[in-house]
């Protein structure tokens, strides 16, 4: 007997025998809890191979795409529709600012896995390359680490301190740290970093 919990199935499901929207072949044996199937890319299909089960929900391209479908998920800790934009993802993938415009943090469109928490690893490349705000309505303010590659030519400012768990690594565009933030380590090898408005002569790590 296996078990699915806190999970979803959204590709093309093809086969001759015992095919499900969910899962194949069940005989009635698994256990499941909060699982999804999206009916539009399987339409005439069951949960699974053997019929509907329990806790198997079907529902359309739209509401799979919407956080309040997937009833009992954290979407603060672990998933993110990245403002029912997208299908659930991770946040411990890391959230990368994907922002066409100048930004705030606080705005879940600007990243590609919603707004970051404690846990995200926040990263800057040429993805998205518009100016970035750590703004006072970033909740929390704690990040996992950040990483700012040599593709992103963008300004992160800051108008709300910034707790960074692990570290900082710079490779590009500028990075003004203003507030009083808690670091665990910071690594300059490109780029601007101007710390409490004063630019360092000297790029090393510190």
């Amino acid at each position: 007997m296996g078990t699915i919990n806190y999970s979803y199935s959204t590709g093309i499901v093809n086969g001759n025998w015992s095919v499900g929207g969910f899962v194949g072949y069940d005989n009635h044996q698994g256990s499941y809890s909060a699982d999804y199937w999206d009916t539009a890319n399987n339409g005439g299909l069951y949960g699974t191979g053997s019929g509907d089960v329990a806790n198997i929900n079907d529902t359309g391209d739209s509401a799979m795409q919407t956080q309040s479908t997937f009833s009992g998920w954290d979407f603060t800790n672990t998933w993110t529709t990245n403002g029912d934009t997208y299908y659930p993802s991770l946040r411990a993938t890391g959230d990368l600012w994907v922002a066409a415009s100048p930004g705030n943090w606080s705005t879940a469109t600007n990243w590609s896995n919603g707004v970051p928490v404690a846990t995200t690893p926040v990263a800057f490349n040429g993805v998205g390359t518009a100016n970035s705000t750590i703004d006072s309505g970033f909740t929390g303010g704690t990040i996992a680490s950040l990483s700012i590659g040599g593709s992103y030519t963008g300004t992160i400012t800051q108008n709300e301190a910034l707790t960074v768990t692990g570290s900082i690594n710079q490779n590009g565009g500028t990075l003004t740290l203003s507030q009083a933030n808690t670091i665990g380590s910071t690594t300059l090898s490109g780029g601007t970093l101007n710390v409490n408005n004063a630019t360092p002569l000297v790029r090393e790590a510190f």
